[in-house]
């Protein structure tokens, strides 16, 4: 479900948050399309291509979903306290000691991940599921300590036709702004889909750095946002909670979405016109050459299927003698029998008919 679905729910509540993004906040990042989760690395690195460390969507709040933006489009260095190297850029935290800037449309950040010390970086490497040529690894590289390289330089571009308001279509504001992140040595762009990793990824959400991906599956928004020198004063921002009819509208789109996305096929699958004749059913359970097999019970199956068909072939006859003017439904027990009769086989129809518009794997009902 949305973000939006899930602040409405108690358990998944948010706080208030600050609304402005600035360089040094500590954000979570979530990708806007999927609802696959928060930008995520964990200290686990890929097992071929580069061997560095994963960068995934994991679906749930973490403290390794969160990030340091790091102002690397005109980087203000503070003088030089004695012993240090007066040319090195900022570490991740020095930017506590600025005031906070705002991120605009167009400056280019590095995301420092805190837990493990590495920066989200990309570079020519195949991902490590995805086979497409126009993909390539992302990774977190890097070391405590470690100045980066240029492979960590992306730059933010703010969706303006997808974000919420004036301002949040001139700088990063949390929640309202949709961005997407440029690498500038490459051009690409920081990508998600359904696609999963195996087992040594934890069935993680694969993320990619995509060279002409869609627009909706390069969008990301930030959920929360810290800073220290952002007060308890400051403008703050939550998700707009849906009033029980956009939820519920949203609850069937979902649903639909999903189960249509169950394609692969299955040994005991089956498809909507067997079933009122139940020419198959399921193999329940199998052990030690004993089986449950699942089957309807054939005489209530049967004459169900036979009473469907005798209406309507009643139905069909009664319009064609209404078109002659025969008066039957002037008749009280013709119309009751119209009625109640009716209205259970069209409960019936609805239940059965919208399944021929799936093309998902479907069973014996």
């Amino acid at each position: 479900m949305s973000s939006e679905f899930q602040a409405s729910l108690n358990s998944k509540a948010m706080q208030d948050v600050p609304v402005d993004v600035v360089f040094g906040s500590r954000v979570s990042i979530r990708h806007h399309n999927t609802q696959g989760g928060y930008l995520h690395s964990h200290n686990h690195m890929y097992p071929e291509g580069s061997k560095q460390q994963q960068i995934t969507l994991y679906p749930h709040k973490d403290e390794n979903n969160v990030w340091i933006m790091e102002n690397q489009t005109q980087p203000e260095i503070p003088p030089a306290k004695e012993g240090e190297n007066a040319t090195s850029i900022p570490g991740p935290t020095a930017w506590d000691n600025f005031e906070p800037s705002l991120i605009k449309d167009g400056d280019i950040i590095r995301l420092y991940h805190i837990t493990t010390h590495r920066r989200l970086h990309t570079h020519d490497q195949r991902p490590p599921v995805t086979e497409a040529d126009w993909q390539q690894e992302v990774s977190a590289y890097g070391y405590e300590g470690f100045e980066g390289d240029a492979n960590d330089f992306f730059k933010v571009e703010i969706v303006k036709s997808m974000s919420d308001g004036t301002r949040a279509k001139q700088h990063l504001r949390t929640i309202e702004t949709k961005f997407k992140l440029v690498h500038i040595m490459t051009g690409c762009v920081l990508f998600s889909h359904k696609v999963k990793l195996p087992d040594w990824g934890f069935e993680q959400q694969e993320v990619t750095c995509a060279k002409g991906g869609t627009l909706p599956n390069s969008v990301w928004y930030v959920e929360s946002n810290e800073h220290p020198k952002i007060g308890p004063d400051a403008e703050k921002v939550n998700y707009k909670i849906p009033n029980f009819f956009g939820k519920f509208w949203e609850l069937q789109k979902v649903m639909w979405k999903t189960n249509a996305g169950l394609v692969e096929s299955h040994t005991w699958d089956s498809r909507p016109p067997s079933w009122p004749i139940l020419r198959r059913g399921i193999n329940f359970w199998g052990k030690d050459h004993r089986q449950i097999y699942l089957i309807g019970n054939p005489i209530i199956w049967w004459a169900s299927t036979a009473a469907v068909c005798l209406y309507v072939l009643v139905k069909g006859l009664a319009v064609l003698r209404w078109q002659r003017s025969c008066n039957d439904y002037a008749y009280l027990p013709f119309r009751r029998f119209d009625y109640e009769v009716g209205a259970s086989v069209l409960g019936w129809a609805l239940h059965y008919f919208p399944f021929y518009l799936m093309a998902r794997q479907l069973f014996l009902q």
